[in-house]
């Protein structure tokens, strides 16, 4: 009886085994698939199609390649190529000749300034030449008298009518009438140069009048980039009024970080781009680098000189900067045509050609552009034959011309891995259970064999009972 119980379970077991054997036999299945099926980036174009595309091929370039970086940084002027106009003395701006922005040249007046100072010391100036013409013209009325003098003592004295000490007092007289005159044109030239003199002493190109007006020129030629006065307004001795600067060569300036510093050397050529001017470069020589590190953020100044005729970069402007490394001892590099890169899935690939039909779609890692030629870094091999023209058309003829990403590689590497649960594991669960099967089958046979002779002892006594009254 307990077997047909047994039954049941049994095949329970047997059922759960061939599910797990089944699922493990289907994983190994759809791996195999999954990897029979990894063919992206193969194309296959016969030999006269390739010739009507126009389709070439050539191996990489071994070239020279020198080591590059590129820093951020940014224009500035020059500080010798920068002036300052500032108010000589107190006063007031009567005019402006020239506005921020404006390109002025050397020489040209800039602003007129009344100054009180100035107003002064020219009225002290004229009086003062005018008594000193005065004394001039004394001078020379007593040098004349002083020769009329001498000249008759001495016929005097020739003709012995006159004493020899009148003789020498006339001409001690035309001697200190010399030397008088003389000091009287001293000092009207010194009355002359008075305020000359102030105004050199100031330190700049101007020009005053007697009436107090100072006229400031420019002191080089450029574009004023800064104004902070306007007409009317009353000014203190070296207050700011312009600022001019000469943008005519300018300066690159990057902070390099040491591990950088050995790409840079003075009189080293660099090239500078902006996004003021996309698309062109500007090549500068380094003029100055600086002896110290910043100790705060550990980099070193480095400093290029730029010639801008046209003045197309404007200091503050950002820049990008490309250190190039030393050519003496160059190293070797893969370089192909910019022409054979193709982009698939957001990454950089070529077609390399296995033989003469078939193609094969390779990501490959490129870091530099050299005269249209692009660096390899990894990817590709000397002797790799690589598709330099046409290469998109020849990406359009591929349907599965996409790189495989790094999720389909995790993905690859998921499939090939071996199942969560292997097929031994579901044999012994399988026989576990056959045998649990087992033991409650006959369990429960014995419990069932039990109960069977405990309803025959119940039944005797009753069928006894009517027996006997049947009797």
């Amino acid at each position: 009886m307990y077997s047909r119980n047994l039954l049941p379970l049994l095949a329970i077991a047997t059922l759960i085994s061939l599910t797990v054997s089944a699922s493990y036999g289907y994983a190994e299945e759809e791996t195999n698939k999954s990897k029979d099926a990894d063919t992206t980036g193969n194309v296959e174009i016969a030999v006269d199609v390739q010739k009507a595309m126009g389709l070439t091929t050539q191996q990489p370039a071994l070239l020279d390649s020198t080591q590059s970086h590129i820093i951020n940084g940014q224009i500035e002027s020059i500080p010798a190529n920068t002036a300052d106009v500032n108010a000589p003395l107190a006063g007031r701006i009567l005019t402006l000749l020239a506005q921020k922005g404006q390109r002025v040249s050397q020489g040209d007046p800039l602003i007129v300034v009344d100054t009180p100072e100035i107003r002064q010391l020219a009225v002290e100036s004229s009086r003062t030449i005018a008594q000193n013409r005065l004394a001039v013209e004394q001078a020379q009325a007593r040098l004349s008298l002083a020769k009329t003098n001498f000249e008759r003592e001495k016929t005097l004295l020739e003709l012995k009518v006159t004493a020899q000490k009148d003789y020498q007092a006339a001409e001690s007289l035309l001697r200190q009438s010399e030397a008088d005159l003389k000091a009287a044109h001293v000092q009207l030239q010194l009355s002359n140069a008075m305020l000359k003199n102030r105004l050199a002493q100031l330190g700049q190109r101007i020009q005053a009048t007697a009436d107090g007006h100072v006229t400031l020129y420019c002191p080089l030629s450029g574009v004023i980039s800064d104004q902070q006065v306007t007409p009317g307004e009353s000014v203190e001795p070296a207050r700011l009024l312009l600022k001019i600067v000469n943008t005519s060569q300018v300066w690159a300036v990057a902070q390099v970080y040491e591990k950088d510093i050995h790409l840079a050397q003075i009189g080293q050529k660099i090239i500078v781009k902006t996004p003021a001017c996309p698309g062109q470069s500007f090549t500068a020589i380094i003029g100055a680098i600086d002896p110290e590190v910043d100790p705060v953020t550990r980099t070193i100044g480095v400093r290029a000189l730029i010639n801008n005729p046209k003045g197309l970069l404007k200091p503050q402007m950002f820049a990008t900067i490309e250190l190039v490394g030393s050519t003496k001892n160059p190293s070797k590099a893969l370089y192909l045509p910019s022409d054979a890169l193709v982009t698939s899935s957001g990454k950089n690939a070529v077609f390399i050609k296995r033989d003469s039909t078939h193609f094969q779609l390779v990501p490959i890692s490129v870091s530099e552009t050299k005269d249209n030629y692009v660096r390899v870094s990894t990817g590709l091999a000397a002797n790799d034959n690589v598709v330099t023209e046409r290469a998109y058309q020849l990406l359009a003829e591929t349907s599965k011309s996409s790189i495989p990403s790094d999720d389909d590689e995790k993905s690859e590497g998921k499939a090939d891995a071996k199942p969560a649960f292997p097929m031994w594991l579901g044999l012994l669960i399988g026989a576990v259970l056959i045998i649990v099967a087992f033991v409650a089958g006959k369990l429960t046979g014995r419990g069932n064999k039990a109960i069977d002779e405990k309803s025959l002892a119940n039944d005797a006594p009753v069928g006894t009972a009517e027996n006997h009254t049947n009797a």
